[in-house]
């Protein structure tokens, strides 16, 4: 049972209540979440059209994995990727040393 306030009204079914919230400002919509989320937006409320979308991901996941050169082309582009990407956080790294060690030899030349 809801809770009565002072004037003997409950807060039960209060339309305005709910609506607002407790401050009486409108309440903020709340954005969609998750690695899909957005994908409302796009897509719609329409269940078809997501069922679509979906089917269409999961015959193309299912292609994908079930073809043996096309994964394996995917991985070895996919290790190269992570070897660049590796590749150069390690010169990033090599240079901030660098400037680390000129910025230091400078301030001892400076003494």
């Amino acid at each position: 049972m809801a809770k009565k306030r002072k004037n003997g009204k409950s807060n039960k079914n209060n339309k305005h209540f709910a609506a607002y919230g407790p401050a009486g400002a409108p309440q903020a919509a709340v954005p969609a979440t998750g690695m899909l989320g957005r994908m409302e937006g796009l897509l719609g409320k329409n269940p078809m059209n997501q069922y679509l979308v979906g089917a269409l991901l999961g015959a193309t996941a299912v292609y994908v994995l079930g073809d043996e050169k096309l994964r394996s082309k995917l991985m070895k582009s996919g290790m190269q990727l992570y070897e660049n990407a590796m590749g150069g956080l390690a010169e990033l790294q090599e240079q901030m040393a660098d400037m680390r060690a000129e910025i230091d030899s400078e301030r001892d030349a400076s003494q």
